[in-house]
């Protein structure tokens, strides 16, 4: 019973050096290997998968689907966005929502699931894949959350001061 996970373990690591890896892969090209390759190994980068969205290919994680040209399925969770809003997907995997270059400066909502983000013409939204993070709005690319000033100030006490000229008693 004790040598089974042990002669399991040691045949885990000699086929890791007697199998060899396979090919890079290909993009374009045709069969025989001809065309461009990937810089990176595959399963190095979370952008595994290639959808069709507006007519545009995008390198996407798996997982993401196209449901029409206005509505993207990330996981389970369905993602509706207007017609000028561009997408495109970090190497971690999140969506990245930006309005378009041409498009006339606007603010524009995001519908995430049953969340609605409202995002001013610079900003960009990005939602992560369901289970890593919440969605949320970056006006730029340096911006970093800060508190509310109402979380962050201590309620006024009054001193019962005598000498206190103010209006309020």
């Amino acid at each position: 019973m004790l040598a089974m996970p042990l002669v399991r373990t040691c045949l885990l690591a000699a086929a890791a050096f007697v199998v060899p890896g396979g090919n890079t892969p290909v993009v374009g090209g045709n069969a025989t290997g001809a065309g461009d390759r990937i810089g990176t190994r595959a399963g190095s980068s979370l952008l595994s998968s290639s959808i069709l969205f507006r007519g545009q290919p995008l390198r996407a994680p798996p997982g993401v689907r196209v449901l029409s040209s206005n509505t993207v399925l990330l996981g389970g969770v369905a993602v509706e966005l207007p017609s000028d809003v561009t997408l495109e997907f970090s190497e971690s995997g999140e969506a990245v929502f930006a309005l378009a270059k041409d498009a006339p400066p606007r603010a524009w909502v995001l519908t995430v699931g049953k969340k609605k983000l409202v995002a001013s013409a610079s900003a960009r939204a990005i939602v992560p894949l369901p289970g890593v993070g919440e969605p949320r709005i970056e006006w730029s690319r340096s911006a970093y959350p800060v508190p509310a000033p109402r979380d962050s100030l201590n309620r006024a006490r009054d001193l019962k001061d005598p000498f206190d000229a103010s209006p309020y008693r």
